[in-house]
């Protein structure tokens, strides 16, 4: 299912089209319901615009392959010269320490994060779901 969706070129000023996009295919692909608010307003440099989509995208797919949940929330907005991201879903939730050190996706969220000198925060509470926010410096 994932495989029929394309990826876009990503640039600074495509972003917001790209994510609503993106949940929009999602959501007419499988059976997650997805909620979202995503305001771009400002500059993006076409690297934070190319990485913050492989994250917010990769953050999804973690979420629809693990959760066994039903909706998946999407906020993505820039505030006081940061861009945030928060993912939620409704599904399971999981321990970390159970999470595999060798998961590529957990691995390249972090690791994609990190390179943007972000901050990443992952809530889960078993059977409350999962909240995933991260903040990255726009400049």
């Amino acid at each position: 299912m994932l495989d029929n969706l394309l990826v876009p070129k990503i640039n600074g000023s495509n972003l917001e089209n790209a994510i609503k996009h993106y949940c929009d295919r999602l959501q007419e692909l499988s059976v997650f319901r997805f909620l979202y608010n995503v305001e771009i307003t400002g500059f993006l440099s076409q690297q934070l615009a190319e990485e913050s989509y492989k994250i917010i995208t990769e953050t999804i797919t973690n979420g629809m392959k693990h959760s066994k949940g039903t909706v998946i929330e999407v906020y993505v907005d820039i505030v006081e010269n940061n861009l945030q991201i928060l993912i939620e879903d409704n599904g399971m939730g999981f321990s970390e320490n159970k999470v595999s050190k060798k998961s590529l996706g957990f691995t390249s969220i972090k690791n994609r994060t990190s390179f943007l000198q972000g901050e990443l925060n992952i809530e889960s509470r078993k059977y409350k779901g999962t909240k995933v926010s991260i903040k990255i410096p726009t400049s």
